[in-house]
């Protein structure tokens, strides 16, 4: 039942607000609104206010605001309050609000969540290997990194970065010990991938947060809050780095996993899948974020300049994955989840709580924004590529090259829907234990 909440809420919020951005700007340019509606076609319910029919329709894969005018009679021409009768950049307004708002609400989400705080893995030094920089310069297992050159430290990802931005330099550690606080100098080398190049790694225990939907951990039963024990046998000293090495090493070879599950010792037997993303055999599984650490919290004040920070860096990474499905070095499968996936996902985060539920509600009303935007006709982004032709050429494509493209669009469009729900029912299993489709 949570689950169902969390994801009718998080679609919810991200499908209403788009629609209320295109609805509130024609209303401003005084165009007519005929139907406000969640949800695709059939009409289940709703009420009629004015001249606009808010309702509720059947199939919950996202919903759409009905302007008049938005196919022109050839026979008449278009009446003021029509959506056709405006300028282009008038029309490119109305269809490009709604993607706004989906950026805007992902924003705001952000903030928020970064106001509540987020649980994370406090820099807490797991080993360190002798004859590298870390271990010359004097830290040891247990000691906790508080500073870098001064500025203070509140997170595993925080060291990491601030350690990566000193390539080449001597950098001052600041760290506590034993509750007394030393200062070490370190050299950093040039080209750090990782902290391991200088020699140490943080502890992370090796208990399960995100169990990824449709995957090889999923299907195989493992579930959030698992301890992993050991791997094919081989002890993990509960350090998820040892968990990550001994999964990946197998290249592909079946996995069999020793977990801690309430006090019972269970073992469970699974077969990897390669992820064209990460170029590794893996099973979809990732650490509880806070099975080690604190909460950080940030000021109003910070989280409105952090959550710009944040914005940009999803903007940037969706785009990345989005060009990476289209040169084909991430498959589609991979790229998209359908709805079965983003129920599963949203239903553990609603569960480590409001803060990482909001960024993942944030990054759902991102996506859909973004996705969006792409120059496809039926989409947002064709509206808004038709709208910048007409400006360029002054003058409206042809009703045939537009009735043309938008069949294209649609057919399009539908294709990847039934590809990305037939997708997750297969990888879930269910297809596979009706008609052995599948996994």
């Amino acid at each position: 039942m949570i689950t169902l909440l969390a994801t009718l809420l998080l679609l919810g919020i991200a499908i209403i607000f788009h629609e209320l951005g295109h609805f509130v700007v024609a209303k401003l340019l005084k165009i007519r609104v005929e139907r406000f509606s969640i949800g695709m076609a059939p009409r289940l319910f709703g009420v009629k206010i004015g001249e606009t029919d808010y309702c509720v329709s059947a199939i919950p894969l996202g919903g759409y605001v009905k302007l008049s005018g938005m196919e022109p009679s050839e026979d008449k021409p278009s009446e003021p309050w029509e959506y056709n009768s405006k300028t282009p950049f008038q029309r490119m307004l109305v269809v490009a609000a709604g993607p706004f708002m989906n950026f805007v609400v992902a924003y705001v989400l952000i903030v928020l969540a970064l106001m509540m705080g987020m649980p994370t893995f406090s820099p807490v030094i797991d080993r360190v290997t002798s004859g590298k920089p870390a271990a010359e310069a004097g830290l040891l297992a247990g000691d906790v990194l508080v500073s870098v050159n001064g500025k203070s430290i509140t997170s595993m990802d925080g060291a990491g970065l601030l350690l990566s931005q000193n390539e080449g330099k001597t950098v001052e550690l600041g760290v506590t010990r034993d509750k007394e606080r030393i200062l070490f100098q370190m050299k950093v080398p040039n080209n750090l991938k990782d902290v391991e190049d200088l020699g140490f790694d943080f502890k992370i225990p090796s208990v399960v947060g995100i169990v990824q939907p449709n995957k090889p951990a999923s299907r195989a039963g493992v579930l959030l809050g698992d301890e992993i024990t050991a791997v094919n046998g081989v002890p993990t000293e509960g350090r998820w780095q040892t968990v990550s090495k001994l999964i990946r090493d197998g290249k592909g070879k079946p996995v069999e996993l020793t977990l801690r599950r309430k006090g019972q010792e269970v073992i469970i037997n699974i077969q990897p899948e390669y992820s064209t993303m990460e170029k590794a055999y893996l099973v979809g599984i990732t650490p509880q974020p806070f099975s080690a650490g604190g909460i950080i919290r940030f000021s109003p004040l910070e989280s409105i300049g952090r959550g710009f920070n944040v914005l940009i860096g999803q903007v940037v990474m969706l785009y990345e994955g989005i060009k990476s499905m289209f040169t084909g070095a991430i498959p589609v499968k991979e790229a998209f989840g359908g709805p079965q996936t983003i129920a599963n996902i949203a239903g553990q985060y609603i569960r480590f709580g409001l803060s990482y539920y909001f960024m993942f509600t944030g990054s759902i009303s991102l996506t859909i924004g973004i996705l969006n935007l792409l120059p496809i006709p039926v989409l947002d982004g064709g509206h808004i590529l038709f709208c910048g032709i007409e400006m360029v050429r002054r003058r409206a494509v042809s009703r045939k090259t537009l009735e043309i493209t938008t069949k294209i669009g649609m057919a399009l469009l539908v294709t990847l829907m039934v590809y990305v729900l037939l997708n997750d029912f297969v990888n879930s299993g269910v297809l596979g234990k009706l008609f052995g489709i599948g996994h």
